[in-house]
This record gives C-alpha cells, sequence and structure tokens, in this order.
C-alpha cells in the first residue's frame, strides 16, 4: 500500500502545491484547491500505476527543438562547450527532478522554448510564470546550486510541426506557397539573438526552500486521509 512519506514534489509542480488558498474557509490542510487536485492526482498514479500525461504542440516543440536550444545557449553564453542536456535526475527528501542543463559547479539552467514570438516574453521584466521560478529554485536546491536561470529561447519551428499547423488550420489541404508563407512566420533563426533570448536569473533562497518543505509536509498529511479513506 502506498505510505503519504514517500510523496516528493516534482520540480516542475512546485508552483501548483505552492499556491495560495482563495479564502481561509477552503483552507483545509493550509492547502489550496490547486494543491489538494495534484495530491489526489499524485494518490492515483501510485494506485493504479499510472502517470497522467500532460501533452500539448507547446510542449512538442520544445522536446523537438531541445538539444539545438542546448547548443544556441551554449554558444551565446559562452559555457564550456562540453555542456549538453543534463539526464542525471536528483531527489532529496522532498523534491525530485531532473534539470535542463548544468553549465558550471555554481549555476543550473532550465530552458524553456517559446512557441512564436508573440508568446516570447521580450519586454517582460520578471518571468512571466511564477511555476518557472518554483521550478528553478528546486532544481537549485536538488543540484546544490547558488544560482539558477530560466532562459526563454525563441527557435525555429520543426518542419513537421509547421506542417501539422497548416494542415489543422487549412482543413483542405495547402499549396507549397501557403507553406512556405506559413514556414517564414516560424522560422527565427535569422533574427539577432538579442531578440531570440530571454534570461531571468535567481539566487538561491534557504528560507524559500523551507516553504516549500513545510508545504510538502501539509500534502503528506491530506494524501494521508486520502489513503484512510479508502482503505
Amino acid at each position: 500500500m502506498i505510505q503519504a512519506k514517500d510523496f516528493k514534489i516534482r520540480c516542475s509542480a512546485i508552483g501548483q502545491i505552492m499556491t495560495e488558498p482563495r479564502t481561509k474557509t477552503t483552507a483545509d490542510f493550509g492547502l489550496s484547491e490547486t494543491a489538494k487536485t495534484f495530491c489526489k492526482t499524485w494518490v492515483k498514479e501510485q494506485l493504479y500505476e499510472r502517470r497522467k500525461e500532460f501533452t500539448s504542440k507547446q510542449t512538442d516543440k520544445g522536446n523537438k527543438v531541445e538539444n539545438d536550444g542546448i547548443a544556441e545557449l551554449v554558444e551565446f553564453f559562452n559555457w564550456p562547450f562540453m555542456t549538453e542536456k543534463n539526464t542525471e535526475r536528483k531527489s532529496n527528501d522532498f523534491t525530485q527532478g531532473e534539470c535542463d542543463i548544468l553549465p558550471g559547479v555554481d549555476l543550473v539552467v532550465d530552458l524553456k522554448s517559446s512557441w512564436d514570438c508573440f508568446t516570447f516574453p521580450l519586454f517582460d521584466g520578471k518571468i512571466p510564470e511564477k511555476d518557472y521560478e518554483w521550478q528553478i529554485r528546486g532544481y537549485m536546491e536538488l543540484y546544490g546550486r547558488k544560482y539558477g536561470a530560466v532562459v526563454f529561447l525563441l527557435s525555429d519551428m520543426p518542419d513537421e510541426l509547421i506542417e501539422k499547423e497548416l494542415r489543422y488550420k487549412l482543413k483542405e489541404g495547402f499549396s507549397l506557397e501557403d507553406y512556405e508563407k506559413a514556414r517564414r512566420f516560424y522560422i527565427y533563426s535569422d533574427l539577432p539573438m538579442n531578440l531570440r533570448i530571454k534570461r531571468f536569473d535567481f539566487i538561491h533562497d534557504a528560507e524559500i526552500i523551507e516553504k516549500i518543505k513545510q508545504r510538502v509536509e501539509l500534502c503528506r498529511e491530506y494524501i494521508q486521509t486520502l489513503i484512510d479513506a479508502i482503505q
């Protein structure tokens, strides 16, 4: 049988349990409805031995361009030329995850590939999604890094995804002219890098990590009630 103490939050999901309840009357266990829903999903994943999958065209693009994107960042930031996609997954008593890039002994990096120029945070003064900050802070703790960076990259769309977009939009087929026009919309490699890269930097904060640990403990308490209800 599953045990609540086995619950560890994935870095990519820290933001879900750190959301605050809308009102005090709905704050069972000090958790928001979003956090409680996440806990219920985690329990189901353990019980049924299946992982709830999430896919979207944005994540498809990110997965397909990841390696090329890392190579671009290595060159742009002058990181060690041997830097490549990290494959070492880390875990501690509270969190787990696998970061994207470890350029040096003090820095951990998470790469976000924007869908197009209109979703690219060119003018943002702070990170556009708080979840991304929670994620990189989790990675800093897991990998023992003092600094973390979330880097948005405006990459070229792979041809197969451009074709997929056209088939969805044009429905009844498309001409070569249509394809070339659409392709141009999703190709950005001819632009200067200052229009294609946006970096948000963070410093490890022990107080924030402690808040994450406390929230994980609250999740475990709530998870135990879910387990007790089905025994």
